[in-house]
Order: structure tokens, then C-alpha cells, then sequence
């Protein structure tokens, strides 16, 4: 039985499967990767998020006798976790996020739409219809795609990952050490491990190399490798903002096709503790050492459900040329805190619903103006009126927000944008002033002329609650690194005044305490300190941007 199909963008199949297929869906861990005196991996602490994958959901590859003895997962779950591409159970979310294809269904139409799906189709199977067809003919469920999750590549049958006997004029590993806006550690520790086959009790083994990285650079270097088994060295090349790269990767001297190379690329602090340990899959193309098998699934190079790439703990592989393994650490979902630096990302806008105006900056280059205000005797902060706008440009990276009232009624025109001019606060002589984020703003639109885009966004009263027009606090704004300093310094002219400060809490929001004065005018931005007083800093070490200016007349 099925429903009757109509167009759909998302399918989801649920259906009997034969007993040759019901096995569990995600990737047993490597049974040769125990840890052991040569090898730095060890067993994996699933109280950390940083663990969480789909190998060891509902008690897969557990270590025996570690299990809970309450109940913490449901076999009819289990179930439908092994034998659907659908959701499974609230336990298996987290474990199961690296599935592909996942197991939820979107209920969002698309980007720049918020809207829910019109319809999902539902296709319902019979315990006679087959589950896939003999011979290579036309599956039953065109549309059932077998989830699967890969954190390493096995051994090909008989057959030992390859053993690096000679480093490569070719080979080459690049480790991309950041990610939105965190970054490996300046001070952090790496090494290499070359994996040298198994021993008498069928544990894998490595030799480790120490990459020089007690440098300025840090770990942001190219390094090269050089040597033999159980003697390799490694040098710097030079700097290398943002990327950690080793050339000469040592490889076998010889291959044939489809055997299993296996590497380690290891992290920790200067201490050497907080220690994590990255096992790195790549398949060989063919007889040729040091020719990969190129790996790409989001650009149509390889399968995910076939995986010739493969790596664990959060961080992703790719192989666009034959000659080199990319990996994205993705630090921020894959390291503790002790080795991450957490600054800002230039390339993040949050963009508002809607049409996007021609001519945007992607790259933010100023940040909001503070919102002037003053502070009554039980703390709270009241903004100054008629502070319209952040000040911040397209051209600084600003996204214009859509007036979505004036562009609905009127279609048959371009899309109108709300104007962001340099906010003017208009002060009383005498009354003390503080600063706060963006959204301690709050104003009446004018009655005539121009408009401006509210500071908050609105949304319909009741169901879908969709929202109806974007606000100030969508956009990147002046929000900060929770803990980190809002330095707001007054000037007049070419002198400073004063500064005075705020901490962020968790979210990001701030205010600071007041500043006296006099009458005249005056200009005030903010920069953002870390807890130590130091500039926040990108993946390439510059310098988060200050705000544009407020002006502040005080009469």
C-alpha cells in the first residue's frame, strides 16, 4: 500500500526489513585501535559530547561492564534506529547526528523561507513487499537510502593497513585548525602518528613524531617529514596562518589497490595533557604509493553509504587530489576548551528573512554602535530615544533588512529596505549616561518620513507563529564573547574623555556603568577585550573591529 505520491521535497521510508539486514546501522569502532603502550587512543568517555557518535549508540562497543545498570535506552528504538532512515528516539539524537542521511525530517521549506513543508509523504509497505530486489534489479523503496556512519575504513580482507616504510616527495596532510570562530590554541601540542602495524595481542601500533611547533607560529606551520620507521623527524617550513600542514607523509613502498592507509594526528596542550587523538583513513587508487582515492561526497566525488575516507571525533576528511588528505578539525565540535581560542569569525553574517540587498559585504568589518542610556536606582538600563539604526553599512557588512509591510503591498515594485543611519542620542546636561548592546534599544517609529527596521523582530500571534518582519537583533550586532569586556571610550573631538566598561553575560548581551557629561558633543564606540584585557582575535590573528560611532549631544 502507498499513498498517493504527489510532489515533495522530503520522503521518508519505514518498512519491514529481511533478518539479512538487521544489524546495526553505524560503524563498529576499529577492533585493532584498543590504545596500548604504542598507540596514544584509548577508550572513549561518552559523558563528553565531544564522544558522541553513532558507533556506540545503544551500547554498541562497549567496554564490558560499563554500562548503566538503570534502563538508558529502548529496544523498540533500537529497532527503528537500525532498520529506518527516519527519526529514532529522543536517546539516540546526539549519537546519531553524524548519520547520513540523518534521522530526522527537515520541517523547513528551505533557506530564506520560514515556513513549515506543505506535505510529507509517507510510503507504507507491506511484510511481503521486498525490502530490495535480487540480481541488481530496481529496489522496492526507491527511496530508502541506508543510513550509515564511518569513523574509520576496515582492512581489507587478509590484508594489513599499509605500513610507511619512506616518507613521500608527494603525500601531503593539511589540518584546517579553525572553525566558525574558535581555533586551535596557539600554545598547543602535535604529533604525527605513523602507524607500523599490529602486535602479538592484535593492538595497532604507531610511531609518534613530535611536529616543532614551539615557534611564533605556533602550530600554524608547514612541516615536513623525514627519515624511517621508528626514527622519523620532522621540520618546519614556514608559517602557515589558520593551517597546519605535513608534507613528505610517510607512505608504504608499495600498495595495491584499495589498501587501507591509517595515520594519527594528535593533539594536546603544553603540558601534553587534554590529549586527543584523530585516526585518519584514506583508501589507495590503485599500485602507485601515495595515490589516494579522492573523496568528496558533497561535491559527487565518492559515496557517503561507500565511504573511501574516513576519520573520528567530530573532525571531517576530504580528498580533492590524489596527492593530499584535507581535514576540517572542526575545533569547536571537537576539542575541550583547554585547546581552543575562541575569537570572532569576519565571514559570519546573520541574515535576515527575505530578499537580500545587492551590493552586501559578506566580510564584517564594524561592528553596531552602542545604544546610549541611563541606569535608574534599581539597575536597569532605559535607552535614550529616537537612537535610529546601528550605523553600520552594506558596505561593512551589513545586511539591509526588508520592510516586509511596504514591500507586500506594493509587489509590482522593487523590494524596499529599511534605512540604518549613525544613531544621535539627544541627553539632558546632568544626567549620567551608560552604553549598552543593541538590543537595550527600544523606540517608536517616527510618525512621517523615513522608517526604521525595529530592534526586535515580530512574529504572528498564534499558530505557525511565523514571523512577520525581521528586527536589529537578527543581524550581527554588537554582542560579545560571554565574558568578555564592552570597553566603550568617550571622545570630543580628538580627546578622550573617559571610558567606562561592561562584562558579557552568557548570551552575549552587556551594559556599563555610567560616565558624566558636560555639555557639548561627543562620539562613543565600543571595543571588545578579552578577560585579560587583549584584543579578541581571528583564526589569522586580527583584530575583531570596533563599533561605529554613537553621537551624543548633551544640552
Amino acid at each position: 500500500m502507498a499513498i498517493p505520491r504527489r510532489a515533495s521535497r522530503f520522503r521518508a521510508s519505514l518498512r519491514p526489513i529481511p533478518a539479512r539486514r538487521r544489524r546495526s546501522i553505524s560503524a563498529a569502532t576499529n577492533s585493532v585501535n584498543r590504545g596500548g603502550p604504542a598507540n596514544l587512543a584509548g577508550t572513549v568517555d561518552l559523558n563528553s559530547n565531544l564522544n558522541w557518535d553513532p558507533a556506540y549508540a545503544f551500547d554498541l562497543n562497549r567496554v564490558p561492564g560499563t554500562a548503566p545498570d538503570y534502563q538508558h535506552n529502548d529496544q523498540y528504538s533500537f529497532f527503528f534506529y537500525q532498520n529506518a532512515n527516519t527519526y529514532a528516539s529522543a536517546f539516540s539524537d546526539n549519537l546519531a547526528q553524524k548519520l547520513n542521511p540523518g534521522p530526522q525530517i527537515s520541517l523547513a521549506t528551505g533557506p530564506g523561507r520560514n515556513e513549515n513543508v506543505s506535505q510529507i509523504d509517507i510510503f507504507v509497505f507491506g511484510s511481503e513487499d521486498p525490502a530490495e530486489a535480487p540480481d541488481g534489479l530496481p529496489v522496492a523503496d526507491p527511496f530508502y537510502k541506508k543510513p550509515v556512519s564511518t569513523n574509520f575504513l576496515d582492512r581489507p580482507a587478509g590484508r594489513d593497513y599499509v605500513i610507511p616504510t619512506q616518507f613521500s616527495s608527494t603525500l601531503s596532510l593539511q589540518v584546517q585548525g579553525f572553525n566558525l570562530a574558535s581555533k586551535v590554541a596557539d600554545d598547543a601540542t602535535v604529533q604525527l602518528g605513523i602507524y607500523r602495524g599490529v602486535d602479538e595481542n592484535q593492538r595497532a601500533q604507531f610511531d609518534y613524531v613530535a611536529l616543532p611547533t614551539n615557534t611564533d607560529d605556533g602550530p600554524y606551520q608547514v612541516f615536513t617529514i623525514a627519515g624511517a620507521p621508528g626514527a622519523w623527524i620532522a621540520e618546519s617550513a614556514g608559517s602557515n596562518p589558520g593551517f597546519i600542514q605535513v608534507n613528505g607523509l610517510p607512505m608504504p613502498s608499495g600498495v595495491t589497490a584499495d589498501d587501507i592507509y591509517w595515520y594519527q594526528f594528535v593533539v594536546a596542550d603544553g603540558a601534553g595533557d587534554n590529549q586527543r587523538v584523530f585516526d585518519i583513513y584514506a583508501s589507495s587508487a590503485g599500485t602507485t604509493p601515495g595515490e589516494l582515492q579522492p573523496y568528496n561526497p558533497a561535491a559527487g566525488i565518492g559515496s557517503a553509504n561507500m565511504p573511501l575516507a574516513a576519520i573520528d571525533n567530530n573532525a571531517g576528511v576530504l580528498i580533492n587530489t590524489a596527492t593530499q588528505i584535507m581535514v576540517n578539525l572542526q575545533p569547536d565540535a571537537s576539542l575541550p576548551a583547554a585547546l581552543l581560542t575562541n575569537g570572532y569569525n569576519p565571514n559570519t553574517t546573520n541574515r535576515p528573512q527575505g530578499p537580500q540587498a545587492p551590493g552586501t559585504d559578506p566580510m564584517i568589518t564594524a561592528l553596531a554602535a552602542p545604544v546610549v542610556g541611563w541606569i535608574d536606582r534599581s539597575g536597569a538600563f532605559t535607552a535614550v530615544a529616537g537612537q535610529y539604526g546601528t550605523g553600520v553599512t552594506k558596505e561593512e557588512g551589513y545586511e539591509p533588512i526588508v520592510d516586509q509591510a511596504t514591500t507586500s503591498a506594493h509587489p509590482e515594485q522593487p523590494t524596499v529596505y529599511f534605512d540604518n543611519p549613525l544613531p544621535t542620542a539627544n541627553v539632558s546636561a546632568g544626567t549620567p549616561v551608560a552604553f549598552g548592546w543593541t538590543g537595550t534599544n527600544s523606540y517608536a517609529p517616527p510618525p512621517t518620513g523615513v522608517r526604521y527596521a525595529p530592534v526586535s523582530p515580530t512574529f504572528l500571534d498564534g499558530p505557525p507563529y511565523t514571523l512577520t518582519q525581521a528586527g536589529q537583533v537578527g543581524q550581527y550586532t554588537n554582542k560579545i564573547l560571554p565574558g568578555n569586556t564592552a570597553l566603550v571610550t568617550v571622545m570630543q573631538n580628538s580627546t578622550e574623555i573617559g571610558t567606562v566598561a561592561g562584562v558579557a553575560d552568557l548570551d552575549g548581551q552587556w551594559q556599563t556603568g555610567p560616565i558624566n557629561l558636560g555639555p557639548g558633543t561627543y562620539t562613543a564606540t565600543m571595543k571588545e577585550l578579552t578577560p585579560a584585557g587583549l584584543p579578541v582575535l581571528d583564526y589569522l590573528d586580527r583584530p575583531k573591529p570596533d563599533s561605529v560611532a554613537v553621537t551624543i549631544i548633551v544640552a
